[in-house]
């Protein structure tokens, strides 16, 4: 049984998609902060304490990839998750194998299986 709250950050450009994940990660008993972007999860990231991040891939502005490479230099203890809609083998490979991104879903993909993953990822 877990004894902490997970802590996840969600990016998404996309307001529905961020506000369904959000809610459905709080009915799961994790602590939710959301951002728009790659910039505001930067801002973010400088004064809240993550366990993981769930990142939409195709963003405007710095995408997806960008902003986990960044996560993965300057938080490296932080579980990184990608969610996106179309994604080459290509980056594929990037984000899993030289980004250590944990997971990658394809998009529609329900909320359920995403917090399983996170859930042992970080329980791990």
């Amino acid at each position: 049984m877990r004894t902490k709250t997970i802590r996840v950050l969600i990016v998404d450009d996309d307001s529905k998609i961020r506000t369904s994940l959000t809610r459905d990660f709080e009915d799961a008993g994790f602590g939710v902060t959301s951002a728009v972007s790659a910039a505001e999860a930067k801002v973010i990231l400088k004064t809240e304490e993550f366990d993981a991040i769930l990142c939409d891939n195709q963003m405007t502005g710095a995408t997806g990839t960008l902003l986990l490479a960044d996560i993965s230099k300057s938080f490296p203890k932080i579980k990184r998750f990608m969610l996106s809609g179309n994604i080459s083998a290509t980056q594929t490979f990037l984000v899993e194998k030289e980004i250590g991104v944990s997971q990658l879903f394809e998009k529609p993909c329900s909320s359920k299986t995403i917090i399983e993953a996170i859930t042992k990822a970080v329980d791990c």
